[in-house]
């Protein structure tokens, strides 16, 4: 959601131009400094969701009237122009379905032609999202309720109220067989809505406010963007606590998890763009010389720390911290098992803690890599995109 888009395009003057243009630069400076993210410029972006047919993410802007495809570290291309007002998305296939005003309409991701259209008569539709068995939950952020739309013949009807909270992001927790939906305002939460008789309950409240969109991780974990934090907020799949893991955010609007990166795409609106933010850590110490006769204490542990992370250039830059007197061997295997490379680390890599890896010739996808000194191993997975 993103009330202050009404308000800024009403009040972009030259002196609020320049000073956008200096909010901005510190914008990415602040976001450069957390290497886990990259980012994308769009104009006034709102929701982000990801193409999965063609692999990509595709942004939508209020400000241009425009549905963007996404370039990480690069200039967006159109998509889709004109189209009025276009807020929460959700991808199905090859199709993007998208609020726009009262209506909810659908456009081919590869073509962009317009493939589908909804007139619910909403006040202000924001959020939206499908249960997979052809269907799509709308929030209507003015009159507080949520539709259902029938993808076979384009009809809706109102499922539930949202009595005095205002609704914004939606999702199926496909888990729980139900929705849940983030409000807007003081004291914002997570409420359930139930399919049987679509009355709704509260699952989580916080001391945060103006909630906008809501996604779930790969262990049913919540990220709630908020614009009261300039973050987001991770809600545990238990619903005991609330913690922020990421901050410095521009008003985070319709977020999207990409669960198969483990990568949380965020539209910061304000900001002019779209930042990614990898959650997807794996750590571990493993044993690679076992012994089933030796049962003595082994040392403590000699490689420390161990990192990867993409730079603006697409090449993955591998750190570390050892205190080993063994000589150190990098391996990166793909999702698949298959070993993309194996070599020693050099004795200038070794003093300088880090290496650099090319990636001419890698493709999208996940990637597990490992640093051994032979006794000790860690390993990190990491998803990589150009």
């Amino acid at each position: 959601m993103s009330i202050a888009f009404f308000i800024i395009s009403f009040t972009r003057t030259k002196s609020y131009t320049i000073m956008k243009y200096y909010l901005q630069l510190l914008f990415v400076f602040i976001l450069i400094k957390n290497m886990n993210a990259q980012v994308s410029f769009v104009n006034g972006a709102e929701s982000v969701e990801y193409d999965a047919v063609n692999n990509k993410y595709i942004a939508s802007s209020p400000s241009d009237n425009k549905i963007y495809n996404v370039v990480k570290g690069g200039t967006p291309t159109t998509l889709v122009s004109p189209v009025s007002a276009p807020y929460g998305m959700v991808c199905i296939g090859n199709n993007v379905y998208v609020c726009t005003n009262g209506d909810v309409k659908g456009y081919n991701t590869t073509t962009g032609t317009q493939m589908f259209h909804s007139i619910i008569g909403g006040t202000f539709l924001n959020g939206i999202c499908t249960d997979g068995s052809g269907f799509l939950y709308v929030t209507d952020f003015n009159a507080k309720r949520i539709y259902k739309v029938n993808l076979s013949t384009s009809t809706s009807s109102v499922f539930a109220s949202t009595g005095t909270k205002t609704p914004n992001g939606i999702l199926w927790d496909a888990s729980a067989g139900r929705l849940v939906y983030c409000t807007w305002g003081t004291n914002a939460g997570l409420f359930a809505v139930n399919m049987s008789d679509s009355t709704v309950s509260s699952i989580r409240t916080t001391t945060f406010g103006s909630f906008d969109g809501v996604v779930q991780d790969n262990h049913h974990n919540y990220y709630i963007s908020s614009w009261s934090a300039q973050g987001i907020l991770k809600v545990d799949s238990a619903l005991t606590s609330v913690i922020q893991v990421v901050s410095g955010l521009s008003n985070p609007a319709d977020i999207y998890y990409n669960l198969a990166t483990d990568t949380l795409a965020v539209p910061n609106t304000s900001g002019d763009s779209v930042s990614f933010h990898f959650f997807g850590v794996v750590d571990t110490t493993v044993d690679t010389t076992i012994d089933s006769t030796n049962t003595s204490i082994r040392p403590a542990n000699t490689i420390q720390y161990f990192n990867v992370f993409q730079n603006a250039n697409n090449d993955l830059i591998c750190k570390w911290a050892s205190s080993s007197k063994n000589d150190l061997n990098l391996n990166i295997y793909s999702i698949k098992g298959e070993m993309i490379l194996s070599r020693k680390i050099t004795i200038a890599e070794l003093a300088d803690g880090y290496t650099t890896i090319e990636t001419n010739n890698m493709s999208n996808g996940i990637y597990l890599f490992s640093i051994s000194d032979g006794i000790y191993t860690k390993t990190f997975k990491t998803s990589f995109q150009k």
